[in-house]
């Protein structure tokens, strides 16, 4: 009776790896049942692939939750694993320490029994299920039928669940292309489109972090366009010195595979957990425009069926860059004054209509600074248009050189711009104002043209885009009229 309720507890246990369909989680259910079954800490399992080495293994101790994957140190040649894949037996080793093949590594871990069973499909080991102990001559006769029983339905379970992932894996290889397809006929939505593939990717691939990359060339740099898994998108702002992985697919135009980025000497550390990274590049013609960049943590993380999935994603990637790179280019010129180079007088009012939005919420100050030129109109009249252009452009030149990186110069209209000062008082604006008047006035000093300026405050001089810059173009006028080369901030005698 005794005999028959272990049995079916066994059936049972095995009923429930069974059961399971997705290929870690029956890993999981075997460890977990093993250790149920055979009472002890500590329990792994070793998948033999063809032409897979190091091999994949997993292991569970007793009362984590947490599945341990890692490549393995096991000899399949040799050893206790030799012995089982040739023999297709179970080996029992009551005490490592006499055994005089042990792997080393076992030894250090202080192991002393080891019960290794073969899982079998067709005839053909598929992995190694390892029970060990700290003990000496921990496993009896019982343990050798209960393992037999149970390993019987693991050996099915690995299969079905390997079958399983398979077609999975197909159908999530259709729905990456899809999603890829989509990519290419967008462009103003890319930035989107490519988060929710690079989700996609996450999810189905198992890729901890990614990037897309347009590879700038005239300014050499690399600007990221979408990104997963990274905390702060500042950790891609690349120069192209020295070497990195996504560097290396650029300048041979080739995809480079790190299988271990500690001994690849392109790979440039950014986050501990990354343990291999493929980057493929994207090309249009002969030209490269970026990069696809894909890391997991895990030693060897892509096979040779995700490398060739990931090729033909980058294909189509690289059409979406290319996409994305001539919206940008349209747009620029859609915003941008070409004479100066700064943004135009749309784009400068839509910037100030965002910064009341964004300074309301936060309850921040910023400033509008209204700059006429004084004296152009004489100097355009005495040597000419072109001349006047000139000047224009190195005037831009200077209140660009000397305004924060957070600030945006706009041109207005024929000679007058607006600088807007994000997160600036009343104090900010003024000592800017200043500055901008002072180096006008020493750098174009043979021009003899200078600027007056006229300063808003949001909220103290409006709430909306046209109070705020009616407000500092009367400033301006006063500027001026009280003789130029000076600023006023409106309001203020």
């Amino acid at each position: 009776m005794e005999d028959y309720e272990f049995i079916l507890n066994i059936l049972k246990l095995s009923q429930d790896v069974i059961s399971k369909l997705e290929f870690e989680g029956v890993i999981k259910e075997i460890l977990k049942k093993g250790i149920e079954v055979l009472g002890v800490n500590h329990i792994s399992l070793l998948i033999i692939e063809e032409g897979k080495s190091p091999p994949l293994a997993y292991e569970m101790y007793r009362g984590e939750k947490r599945l341990l994957k890692y490549h393995s140190t096991a000899r399949l040649n040799k050893g206790i694993s030799g012995m089982v894949i040739e023999t297709k037996k179970p080996i029992t080793i009551n005490d490592l320490k006499n055994y005089p093949d042990a792997n080393p590594v076992a030894l250090k871990k202080g192991r002393r029994s080891v019960l290794a069973f073969p899982l079998t499909y067709k005839e053909k080991v598929i992995g190694i299920f390892y029970a060990d102990s700290n003990e000496p001559n921990f496993f009896k006769e019982s343990d050798l039928l209960k393992v037999q029983i149970f390993a019987l339905n693991a050996g099915t379970a690995l299969v079905n669940a390997r079958i399983f992932e398979e077609i999975r894996y197909n159908q999530e290889k259709i729905k990456l292309l899809y999603r890829t397809s989509e990519c290419l006929i967008s462009s103003l939505n890319i930035k989107k489109v490519l988060k929710v593939l690079l989700k996609e990717l996450k999810k189905s691939l198992n890729i901890k972090y990614s990037g897309v990359f347009y590879y700038d060339k005239k300014n050499n740099k690399l600007e990221i366009i979408s990104w997963e898994g990274y905390r702060d998108k500042d950790m891609f702002n690349l120069k192209l010195e020295g070497e990195s992985i996504t560097l290396k697919a650029i300048n041979t135009k080739r995809y480079h595979y790190a299988k271990d980025v500690t001994k690849d000497k392109f790979y440039v550390k950014m986050i501990d957990e990354i343990k291999s990274e493929i980057s493929f590049p994207l090309i249009i013609g002969d030209d490269v425009i970026g990069a696809a960049t894909f890391s997991k943590d895990f030693i060897d993380g892509f096979s040779e069926e995700e490398i060739d999935t990931l090729s033909t994603i980058s294909n189509n990637l690289a059409i979406s860059v290319h996409n994305y790179i001539s919206f940008k280019e349209v747009e620029k010129f859609s915003i941008t004054d070409p004479l100066t180079g700064v943004i135009n007088r749309r784009r400068i009012e839509e910037n100030i209509e965002k910064e009341i939005e964004r300074s309301k919420r936060y309850s921040k100050m910023f400033g509008i600074l209204f700059i006429d030129l004084d004296n152009f109109k004489e100097y355009n009249d005495r040597f000419g248009h072109l001349s006047g252009d000139e000047a224009l452009k190195k005037l831009t030149a200077i209140l660009k050189k000397n305004i924060r990186n957070i600030d945006t110069i706009g041109r207005y209209g024929g000679d007058e711009f607006i600088v807007l000062l994000v997160e600036a008082g009343v104090e900010k604006c003024e000592n800017i104002a200043k500055r901008l008047i002072e180096n006008i006035k020493d750098k174009m000093k043979n021009e003899n043209i200078t600027i007056s300026v006229g300063v808003s405050i949001y909220p103290i001089h409006g709430l909306t885009k046209g109070k705020l810059i009616q407000a500092a173009d009367s400033a301006c006028f006063e500027a001026k009229r009280e003789g130029g080369c000076r600023y006023k901030i409106w309001g203020q005698s």
